[in-house]
């Protein structure tokens, strides 16, 4: 499957062959962050080792430039959904459904990453949050 991310002023934008899904840049570093969670959870599953996201890194060298106007207020919510599946991780958003090999998903989730952080320095966002999020296990 063909999936493509771009930033759209202070939107993410995922392009699945003709369909184009926006995402708030709040929403989609969410979305990132469990995407990562999800890929690792299926690789140790799996093949019980992680996904060495160290090689899917995007080559971003240049940090995004914060803009000195706030062009944007923080977005509404927005609907989505992880689930993972043996070896493949199913993300859904809004009434879509991706059906996405883990490794896929890893790099999936570096793509909207670097692309919400972009989208939120276009809107003039300085704020920071810190997103923790994992799974507990009996062992």
């Amino acid at each position: 499957m063909d999936i493509t991310v771009e930033t759209d002023m202070d939107r993410v934008l995922l392009l699945v062959r003709k369909l184009v899904i926006p995402l708030p840049y709040a929403s989609a570093n969410e979305v990132a962050v469990n995407l990562t969670l999800a890929s690792n959870h299926c690789a140790n599953t799996v093949h019980d080792a992680p996904v060495a996201t160290a090689s899917l890194l995007v080559e971003d060298t240049k940090l995004p430039v914060v803009s000195d106007v706030v062009r944007g207020t923080m977005p509404e919510k927005f609907g989505w959904t992880i689930d993972v599946d043996s070896e493949r991780v199913l993300l859904s958003l809004g009434g879509h459904t991706l059906n996405l090999h883990f490794t896929a998903a890893a790099q999936l989730a570096l793509d909207i990453r670097v692309n919400a952080k972009h989208a939120k320095a276009w809107a003039g966002d300085t704020s920071q949050r810190v997103l923790c999020t994992g799974y507990l296990s009996g062992a």
